[in-house]
């Protein structure tokens, strides 16, 4: 699951031409180079930030300055403000400009398909895919599920079959369940989806009884009125009356379905699966 640990934490934004991003003070924003490029074997890239905007204070990238031969797509650039000013930056801005290097013999070995960042996106870091931190993790048990558990996992969080919100609790399903008894990433989502169920049915039942009680409690009042002395429970009865419309007020006001990961859910991605699969047999 370690696909769901950095995207939690951005929001993708498309800037249309006209509109303009204010990058403060200590802001990172997640960018990439409008054009897209192609490097052959025998050459090189080398990206550098333009003067004007290192003036300003304005890092475009963070050690990610080459492109390797083989690499193709649009250059991924990290904007950092690096000023006690605010920035303002819009598309097609010239901030940074390329490099190439001619090499005295072709590569043997290029940047592939295979490769994390060949057409990368912009967006946010995709270490968990690097070998040597898959290695790491499996011979020290950095990582509490399975490595094919979190594969799988992690292959369905990266085709976007999770929300943010979805997501948030995912991590906490992980944290409170004990996951080595789960032997496949199926298993493990498909219980977290019984749990989405769960959770819907709950806040259902609490609906029906923060809606229904103010009828119930109201017409109780009404013939409390009839029933004499007044005393305590009289009082007692139609405060009660009053506190449940206020909270039956709320939850009309207030109420929004939730963004829930559910078991049909679930078996409509697999099905798309297995159409994708027998579309594209290997």
């Amino acid at each position: 699951m370690y696909e769901a640990q950095p995207t939690l934490h951005w929001r993708q934004r498309r800037l249309a031409p006209g509109e303009t991003l204010v990058v403060n003070p200590g802001e990172s924003i997640m960018a990439r180079t409008y054009e897209e490029f192609s490097m052959p074997k025998g050459m090189a890239g080398k990206l550098a930030a333009r003067v004007s905007y290192s003036r300003l204070g304005l890092l475009v990238h963070c050690g990610n300055d080459f492109m390797n031969p083989g690499w193709r797509g649009h250059h991924p650039l990290q904007l950092v403000n690096l000023s006690g000013l605010p920035i303002r930056i819009a598309p097609l801005f010239p901030v940074a400009q390329l490099s190439f290097v001619r090499l005295t013999q072709l590569s043997e070995q290029v940047y592939g398909e295979g490769e994390r960042y060949m057409h990368d996106d912009g967006g946010p870091s995709k270490w968990w895919r690097d070998s040597l931190v898959r290695d790491v993790v499996s011979a020290y048990g950095q990582d509490n599920l399975p490595r094919s558990v979190s594969d799988r996992i992690n292959g369905v969080i990266a085709n976007g079959a999770f929300s943010d919100e979805q997501l948030v609790r995912m991590l906490a399903f992980r944290e409170s369940v004990t996951v080595s008894r789960f032997t496949s990433g199926s298993d493990f989502i498909s219980e977290f989806a019984e749990r989405e169920l769960a959770r819907k049915r709950r806040r259902q039942k609490w609906r029906v009884i923060k809606l229904g009680a103010p009828p119930l409690l109201f017409g109780a009042t009404l013939g409390s009125l009839f029933e004499r002395p007044y005393d305590w429970l009289h009082l007692g009865l139609a405060v009660a009356t009053l506190v449940s419309f206020a909270i039956g007020l709320h939850e009309l006001l207030t109420h929004r379905d939730e963004d829930l990961f559910l078991p049909q859910q679930w078996l409509e991605y697999e099905e798309q699966e297995r159409v994708q699969s027998r579309g594209n047999p290997t």
